[in-house]
């Protein structure tokens, strides 16, 4: 397993053999120019639609790595940062059908509920600080979950997980710095499930919901 000190970055085998998955995909759509992030917007859907499941995580992948993303490009969407939440979601773009861009800030030393993805999956780059990906599989024959990988992502990492690889919880370790964190989603889903700890043997289903809207806070007129 990775280290859980935020201190340092992971050196164990569990981290290395991430690098080198990630090093050895086909990133022949790196080659080129970066893009900002409206150009990865308009490039999604095209991205998402034109491939099948194995071949979409590469291409998504690949545009994540192409992605410049600086700080006055995100800050826009974590302005309202709320200290009684473990975290808050704050939608970036989405066009209903293909994909869900969220932008996510943690505070520190929080983190979320053990969740699945009803959907193709969750791809997360870190912005700024670091932050800790627990995944679990469902135990079989008395239930409950075991934590089966623990791995942390620095800024600028790129991470990708699917039902079928396990379910997950992520947080931010450090006990005094926050982080961000920029997460797409397709095709977009409602609701997903949600066990409290690691000796649930059910999960509960859990409304998706947004903190702010394309920068503006819940509760002012904005519609999706």
């Amino acid at each position: 397993m990775a280290s859980i000190d935020f201190l340092q970055r992971t050196t164990d085998s569990s981290h290395h053999e991430l690098d080198a998955i990630l090093s050895s995909r086909d990133i022949s759509e790196d080659v080129g120019s970066d893009v900002s992030l409206n150009e990865f917007i308009h490039q999604l859907p095209k991205v998402l639609s034109k491939c099948e499941d194995d071949l979409k995580v590469q291409n998504v992948m690949s545009l994540f790595r192409r992605l410049k993303l600086e700080q006055k490009d995100w800050r826009q969407f974590v302005r309202f940062p709320d200290m009684s939440k473990n975290y808050t979601r704050n939608l970036v773009a989405t066009d209903g059908k293909t994909f869900t861009l969220l932008m996510l800030y943690w505070n520190p030393n929080k983190v979320s509920p053990i969740h699945d993805h009803p959907c193709d999956g969750c791809w997360m780059r870190v912005c700024e600080g670091v932050v800790q990906e627990k995944r679990y599989k469902e135990v079989d024959g008395d239930g409950g979950l075991i934590c089966v990988q623990d791995d942390i992502f620095c800024e600028g990492e790129i991470s990708h997980i699917a039902d079928w690889m396990g379910y997950h919880k992520v947080g931010n370790p450090h006990i005094s710095k926050p982080a961000v964190t920029l997460h797409l989603y397709s095709p977009p889903f409602e609701s997903c499930n949600v066990w409290l700890n690691e000796k649930s043997t059910r999960s509960s289903r859990s409304k998706i919901t947004y903190d702010t809207v394309y920068g503006t806070p819940k509760g002012h007129d904005w519609c999706i």
